[in-house]
């Protein structure tokens, strides 16, 4: 495998429904992988396991850096991969405008840092594993609902951009909200029908802004303020 074969920033990677992209990089070193064309993306990929993937042991951090869903959008995969820009060169998640849906399928983590969202992106629905929003991230779009499945985390990292303004539903089960570093502001209604539990490190502060609503509870841990 060659870790550059579409580091050229020119030109544009298109999965169509039915195929799939696997940003693993067979025997490519950790983070090594950085596809910096254009990727654009639709469909479940195969077999319904993800259009873009990473699925062998190896984390890559700095897998996408700009893509596009060109309908509704499956994430999935064992490993983790990040769209992931700096604070320099922002990444991007478009959708060309288009309200359209997002899962993350599987148990692994998926970081989506320093990128700019398009404000039409709908629904977010977090299967499993860990999501998290880093850094200048401008949020996860303005309609539908971001959606944390049983067993699934959502991660907030040195949030920089401030507040995470969308809507949020902690679906039955148990669930995970957890500041990973700095202080976080979430400013979209939450409703929580499990058992959430909410943690941070020391001295670091998780706000939630609007009204909490629904049938669960929520458990404090560690030694943030919230």
């Amino acid at each position: 495998a060659n870790a550059g074969a579409l580091s050229a920033t020119n030109g544009t990677v298109f999965i169509p429904l039915g195929a799939a992209l696997d940003v693993s990089g067979q025997g490519i070193a950790a983070s090594a992988v950085a596809v910096k064309k254009l990727v654009n993306v639709v469909g479940t990929g195969i077999g319904g396991a993800g259009a873009i993937v990473n699925n062998v042991a190896t984390n890559q951090q700095n897998a996408l850096l700009r893509v596009t869903m060109a309908g509704d959008t499956t994430f999935g995969g064992s490993s983790r991969f990040d769209i992931r820009g700096t604070p320099g060169q922002h990444g991007a998640l478009s959708t060309g405008g288009a309200n359209y849906n997002l899962t993350k399928s599987g148990a692994f983590f998926f970081s989506i840092a320093n990128v700019d969202v398009d404000t039409a992106l709908s629904n977010v629905d977090v299967q499993g594993g860990t999501l998290e929003v880093n850094g200048a991230t401008t949020g996860l779009g303005s309609p539908g609902a971001l959606t944390i499945e049983s067993g699934a985390t959502l991660q907030l990292f040195n949030m920089t951009n401030t507040t995470l303004p969308k809507q949020i539903i902690f679906a039955a089960g148990s669930e995970t909200l957890t500041n990973a570093l700095g202080n976080a502001t979430i400013t979209g209604p939450m409703t929580n029908n499990g058992t959430l539990s909410v943690s941070g490190g020391t001295n670091m502060t998780i706000t939630l802004n609007n009204a909490i609503s629904g049938s669960g509870s929520l458990v404090k841990i560690g030694r943030a303020h919230v």
